[in-house]
């Protein structure tokens, strides 16, 4: 004998419903009752279409019948049905509803607690201030990078779109050092102040540079006398974004192939071969090997196009240039390779 089993999918009505189908719900039921009371009232006791709507929500809402004539019989039958039909639906809609606005609440807690023990765990990584137009980008391209970020922004809408996407953000004004603390400045290896208040970029970079003096700072300002102002407030580099847009515009014209290589260091466009700044920890395994030893022991198949050693940058260093602790090598090389490279000195 065929025995029928019960899917999974023959359930779906025991299911829980989503917020959306609770509302739909809610207004389905209203809709049937205040129909059946209008068409109720029109037929039991022949009154006008707007007269026996009237007399619904006004039974249902049970404030009084005053304004109209006395009910038959049967129309105050039909009005004591309509009356606990009424109640019963709208105490059931109010259930509804009051459990929706809990469970966003509760929702909404839980979710801020597991950000902030999220930023709790992090370490070296990196604070975006504001997720405006040019923060956006920013945020993208570090994401890209696989950068450890959290996001401060105080517009509560922006804040539900980064919740949306799995960056970590937390919600206040970046000129308040409880949120920058909130944020993990204390811990963090930079802080990128992307906001078009200058005057406000200039409080952040002094907030974050007392909260941790070992942080990198780099600090938008949309004015050019302000740039002073950021670089001795504590910020390691200021950008200009429309001077910087002009530069590009103008290379662009006057020497093109610049501007292509240009694409390539900053990852602008999706090229074959990329830029990398490999920093050299101490102990590194090619701490002290030439760059043809490093070239040999790994077959990395960059090329070191220069090493900046402090302060100094050494242009197009020869096959014999020894590697020490703390350089920062720029390679170029097809991004595969220079990955492997920064995943085999991370080991």
């Amino acid at each position: 004998m065929t025995r029928s089993l019960l899917r999974p999918a023959d359930l779906s009505l025991a299911s829980p419903m989503r917020p959306n189908q609770k509302v739909l719900f809610s207004l389905s039921m209203i809709v049937v009752v205040m129909s059946m009371g209008t068409f109720g009232f029109r037929m039991i006791e022949g009154i006008g279409l707007f007269d026996a709507f009237y007399f619904t929500v006004v039974t249902i809402f049970t404030v009084g019948y005053r304004e109209l004539p006395d009910l038959s019989d049967s129309g105050r039958m039909f009005s004591v049905l309509l009356i606990i039909l009424g109640v019963g639906t709208m105490t059931v809609n109010l259930g509804f509803f009051t459990q929706m606005l809990v469970e966003m609440k509760i929702d909404e807690l839980i979710g801020r607690r597991r950000v902030s023990k999220d930023i709790g765990h992090l370490n070296g990584h990196t604070v975006l201030v504001g997720y405006g137009r040019v923060g956006r980008q920013v945020c993208e391209h570090l994401r890209q990078k696989g950068v450890k970020l959290v996001v401060v922004e105080h517009n509560e809408e922006l804040i539900a779109e980064l919740d949306g996407k799995g960056i970590l953000a937390v919600r206040g004004e970046a000129t308040d050092d409880e949120t920058l603390l909130r944020a993990g400045v204390d811990r963090a290896s930079r802080l990128i102040t992307a906001m078009h208040d200058t005057a406000n970029n200039v409080f952040v970079t002094l907030s974050a540079r007392a909260l941790n003096p070992q942080i990198t700072i780099i600090a938008r300002s949309d004015q050019e006398n302000s740039e002073k102002k950021l670089y001795m407030a504590g910020a390691t580099r200021v950008i200009v974004p429309h001077r910087a847009g002009a530069t590009q515009i103008a290379h662009a014209a006057l020497r093109p192939a610049v501007v292509d290589l240009i694409d390539i260091a900053i990852g602008s466009y999706s090229h074959e071969f990329a830029f990398e700044e490999i920093p050299i920890a101490e102990g590194s395994k090619i701490d002290g090997l030439t760059l043809s030893e490093m070239n040999a022991q790994f077959n990395s198949g960059v090329i070191v196009v220069a090493i900046k050693r402090g302060d100094q940058m050494q242009y197009n260093p020869g096959a014999q240039d020894k590697i020490t602790s703390g350089d920062r090598l720029i390679a170029l090389g097809p991004q595969d390779k220079l990955d492997r490279v920064v995943d085999e000195l991370a080991q």
